[in-house]
């Protein structure tokens, strides 16, 4: 491989092949000397850019993909705010005299407590399928 005089970009040397740039086509004087060699035309690093500029989206997409977007947390920010000490105040929290009362909370069915605040006792995907979805005790 060579570079690019012109795009500084590398430039694969094949025997079976003409040689040209793939990025800007130009066909590189393989004979000449270093004094007849044209001088690189600057393209400000263009190039180069686009090649980081892709490089740092692919790095962020695979890392939000990994770990997840970044958000603001929905706990509380004062301490005092959050009386049961759960991390949750507000409307995230309907309980404050229970730790284990707050929106993110998982609600088992049939304790008696609505521990995710939504207004019922367990949550629908906790009784699993209904009779009324297509499903019969027989199977079918």
């Amino acid at each position: 491989m060579i570079r690019c005089p012109a795009c500084a970009s590398f430039i694969p040397l094949r025997a079976d092949a003409a040689t040209s740039c793939p990025e800007c086509g130009e066909v590189p004087n393989l004979g000449a000397t270093n004094a007849e060699r044209p001088t690189a035309k600057r393209s400000n690093g263009l190039v180069t850019r686009a090649r980081q500029a892709a490089l740092g989206v692919s790095t962020v997409m695979t890392l939000m993909a990994c770990y997840g977007v970044a958000y603001e947390p929905v706990g509380c920010s004062d301490p005092i705010d959050d009386l049961d000490g759960d991390g949750y105040c507000g409307d995230f929290d309907c309980d404050e005299t229970s730790s284990s009362v707050h929106r993110f909370a998982s609600d088992p069915a049939g304790d008696g407590v609505d521990s995710n605040c939504d207004g019922v006792d367990g949550t629908a995907t906790d009784a699993g399928p209904s009779d009324d979805a297509g499903m019969s005790e027989d199977g079918g």
